[in-house]
């Protein structure tokens, strides 16, 4: 029995570990419980999850902490004060903390913080002075303007190269409404596994009469408004949803799964939707006659997003898409090809 207690405790305790003393500035609060959480990769430290060393601290006269078996090496140590006791950090829509947060380094982020710079050097054997001063976030939404580059490719016969065109952006991500160029949404619902999304977006015309040949005996397709609800879950580290839009007469219904990636500075989120276009949608872009609507209409669209803050101002993104035809879709006297492909990035400066 004792060889395995001390097995036990060999294996749960760092091999290399050292403490840290924590002096925590909270400013007015003098009860309370403080959450402190130790995170030593880039990864974990973005999701705030695998934390190293996490420990909950009863506020005292002296504030001075201390945190004992901290892994050495880089790590970065993040705090919040409970101010409704509820034992979790409590968060707008889009992610700003609602309670006060304190990072090592005395670090304090304009945006989505930064492992690089919280991070701290820890060494064997000695005791590290981490200074946390607690702030509450008066931000509460990110604007930002820049430029963006759009392109695109056509399954269309008749219609060759690819589309590139490149225009000023206004983003703006507030608590319950964002705005992403043309597509505006709101949350409805949110929890820690579910959300509800309204949304509204501008849809440009998906061919024009000078495009192609083809084209002259159709009506011109119009640029519209697409509106609609996105239902979206969590599951393990995959997210997936379930959506509907449409205009009253052309309505798509969308099945989508997508997982997101750290890769150092790097968000990347590859995903796959399914996208169902009901019989009207599939006749006005894909049917020269109107006897003739193609059945079972899906489009595939693999894709994969990249996004990072490149600074405390500067962000990056992009996203990239492949539209796949169904058999169907394919076999319409329009389509050339099978697939067609879409992009977008952009470079913005917070304001």
């Amino acid at each position: 029995m004792i060889r395995i207690f001390l097995f036990f405790i060999l294996f749960t305790i760092p091999l290399h570990s050292a403490s840290i003393k924590l002096n925590i500035d909270l400013g007015g609060p003098t009860f309370g419980r403080v959450f402190v959480s130790v995170y030593n990769s880039e990864a974990s430290f973005k999701k705030m999850e695998g934390s190293v060393v996490k420990q909950v601290f009863d506020i005292s006269p002296t504030r001075s902490y201390t945190l004992e078996t901290v892994p050495t090496g880089t790590i970065a140590v993040m705090a919040f004060y409970d101010v409704n006791n509820n034992g979790k950090l409590d968060k707008n829509f889009i992610g700003i903390p609602k309670e006060p947060v304190a990072l090592s380094n005395d670090y304090r982020p304009k945006g989505p913080p930064s492992f690089k710079q919280a991070s701290i050097r820890i060494s064997e054997g000695k005791e590290t002075q981490v200074n946390l001063i607690f702030s509450s976030s008066k931000k509460t939404a990110i604007v930002s303007f820049g430029g963006v580059g759009l392109m695109s490719s056509s399954y269309y016969k008749g219609v060759e190269g690819v589309r590139v065109l490149a225009v000023p952006s206004l983003t703006y991500i507030g608590d319950r409404v964002q705005v992403f160029g043309p597509r505006v949404q709101a949350g409805i619902l949110k929890t820690d596994r579910f959300s509800l999304t309204g949304s509204s977006a501008f849809i440009m015309s998906a061919y024009k009469k000078e495009d192609s040949y083809l084209f002259t005996e159709l009506a011109e397709k119009e640029s519209r408004v697409f509106a609609g609800l996105t239902a979206e879950w969590r599951v393990f580290n995959a997210r997936l949803s379930v959506g509907r839009e449409g205009n009253g007469r052309d309505v798509v219904d969308k099945l989508g799964i997508s997982q997101q990636y750290s890769v150092k500075e790097f968000n990347v989120s590859p995903s796959l939707k399914v996208k169902k276009l009901n019989s009207a949608y599939a006749q006005d872009g894909f049917s020269m006659n109107k006897d003739y609507i193609p059945q079972d209409a899906y489009i595939y669209s693999p894709g994969l997003t990249v996004s990072s803050f490149l600074t405390d101002k500067w962000t990056f993104f992009l996203s990239v898409n492949i539209d796949i035809l169904c058999d169907s879709l394919r076999e319409s006297p329009l389509v050339e090809k099978r697939y067609a492909y879409s992009g977008i990035v952009s470079i913005s400066r917070m304001i």
